[in-house]
C-alpha cells in the first residue's frame, strides 16, 4: 500500500486576515475564528434554475458571486471523484427514453441473476426511482454480486489538482462510498426493505457485510489519497425511516470502521444527514463521525440550531441550519432576518458552519443567498 498523503495544514493566521480555508478548518475542529463560516449546499438542482449565463459558471465562481465561503461538497462543487469505478464481469446496460415518461432503464447481468430497474428524470437533472432493482429477497444475491464485482481505482492526480486550485480560499469535501444501508435504500422500495430487515435479520446482515467489505476497499484508497475531509451519503438515515436501535445495529458498526480508518490518517469524515436526526445526534457522535452536514430545523428537519449545538461536543461540527423553504420562498429581507436569528442561536459555538438544510432548492433566488451573506456581515462586520 502506498504511503498516505497527509492533509495540508490550514494557514496560520495570527493577526493576519483569515483565509476561507483556515476559517473552515477552525469550524471543523471547534476552535474560534474571526466569524462563523457560511456555505450553502449548491448543486446542479439549484443551478438548473439560473439564467444560462449564471448556470454555466463553475460552482466556485457561483459561491464567490454569493459571497459565501468555498466549502465544496456532495458533487455540487464539481469536485473530482476520489475514486473511479468499473466492473470486471457484471454487464451494465442503460437505455434512455425506455417508457412513456422518459424512463431510464438499467439492467445488471450478473453470474447470480439479472436485475432491472427504471428511474424517471425531471427537468432539474434529478432521477426518481420508479422500479427498484431488488424486488424480492432472492434478488439480494444478485445485488451482492454487483457490488462484489465492482473495482475501485484511485483518482488522486485529478483530486490533488482541484485541491491545489482552491489554495487558501476554501476546502473541498470528497465523496466516499455510501453507508451500506443507504445502498439498500437506493435499490429496494423503502417499506419492503424495512420488512426485510425485521423478518430476515441474518440474511440482511450478510448482505450489508458484503457491501461494507467492498466499501472498505474504496475507503482505504481514499485514506491514502490527497483528500482531507470526506463525506458519506446518509440521507435515508433519519428517524422517519429508521429507529435509533436500527441505526445502532445496521449503520453504526460500518461507519465506525470508516471513521477509524480516516482518523488514523489525520483526516475527517462527515455524514450528509438531512431530515429528522435529533434522536440520532448522540449515536452519530458515538459512531466516530466528525460532524453532520445539511442538518435542518423544522419543518424540513427536527433539529433546531441552538439546541443541537448545546447537545453536541465542541469538536463535532454541525453544518446547515437554514430552513430551505424560507431560503427559497421568503423575500431577501425575510431571509436576512431568519439568518440573523440563527446566528444569535449559534453564538459561542465555533463548531458550526452556516449552510442550507439540505441542497439549495431549484428556483431559490440568488438575491436570497446574498441576503444570507449580508446577514453574516451585519453580525460580524468587516470580518465577513
Amino acid at each position: 500500500m502506498s504511503a498516505a498523503i497527509a492533509p495540508k495544514a490550514a494557514q496560520s493566521t495570527g493577526s493576519e486576515r483569515w483565509t476561507g480555508r483556515a476559517r473552515l478548518w477552525a469550524a471543523l475542529r471547534g476552535t474560534p475564528a474571526d466569524r462563523i463560516a457560511w456555505s450553502p449546499l449548491l448543486g446542479g438542482y439549484w443551478a438548473s434554475g439560473l439564467s444560462p449565463e449564471e448556470g454555466s459558471l463553475p460552482m466556485p465562481d457561483l459561491a464567490r458571486a454569493i459571497g459565501s465561503d468555498l466549502f465544496l461538497r456532495m458533487g455540487g462543487g464539481r469536485v473530482p471523484p476520489g475514486l473511479r469505478t468499473r466492473h470486471r464481469e457484471v454487464k451494465v446496460r442503460q437505455e434512455k427514453n425506455a417508457g412513456p415518461a422518459g424512463q431510464t432503464l438499467t439492467v445488471f447481468e450478473t453470474p447470480r441473476g439479472q436485475l432491472r430497474g427504471t428511474a424517471v428524470p425531471d427537468e432539474h437533472g434529478t432521477s426518481w426511482r420508479q422500479e427498484f432493482v431488488v424486488k424480492s429477497l432472492a434478488d439480494y444475491d444478485a445485488l451482492s454480486a454487483v457490488w462484489e464485482d465492482l473495482v475501485y481505482e484511485p483518482n488522486h492526480d485529478a483530486l490533488s489538482a482541484y485541491i491545489d486550485s482552491l489554495g487558501e480560499e476554501g476546502l473541498c469535501v470528497v465523496n466516499g462510498p455510501d453507508a451500506p444501508l443507504v445502498t439498500l435504500f437506493r435499490n429496494r422500495e423503502q417499506q419492503e426493505l424495512l420488512y426485510d430487515l425485521a423478518d430476515e435479520p441474518e440474511q440482511m446482515t450478510q448482505v450489508l457485510d458484503r457491501i461494507h467489505a467492498k466499501a472498505m476497499e474504496g475507503w482505504r484508497i481514499l485514506a491514502d489519497g490527497p483528500g482531507e475531509v470526506f463525506i458519506q451519503g446518509c440521507s435515508y438515515l433519519g428517524t422517519q425511516l429508521i429507529s435509533p436501535a436500527m441505526y445502532r445495529r445496521h449503520v453504526m458498526p460500518y461507519l465506525t470502521e470508516y471513521a477509524t480508518l480516516l482518523h488514523r490518517r489525520g483526516k475527517k469524515i462527515l455524514a450528509h444527514m438531512c431530515g429528522h436526526i435529533w434522536d440520532l445526534l448522540d449515536l452519530a457522535q458515538d459512531t466516530g463521525l466528525d460532524g453532520i452536514e445539511s442538518f435542518a430545523p423544522p419543518p424540513v428537519g427536527n433539529t433546531p440550531v441552538g439546541a443541537a449545538l448545546e447537545r453536541v461536543r465542541r469538536d463535532f461540527c454541525l453544518i446547515g441550519g437554514i430552513d430551505p423553504v424560507v431560503l427559497k420562498m421568503e423575500s431577501p429581507a425575510g431571509v436576512r432576518a431568519h439568518t440573523r436569528g440563527i446566528l444569535e442561536d449559534a453564538a459561542g459555538h465555533p463548531n458550526f458552519i452556516l449552510g442550507s438544510g439540505d441542497a439549495v432548492a431549484a428556483g431559490t433566488p440568488m438575491a436570497n443567498l446574498r441576503a444570507v451573506t449580508q446577514a453574516v456581515r451585519d453580525v460580524y462586520g468587516s470580518a465577513a
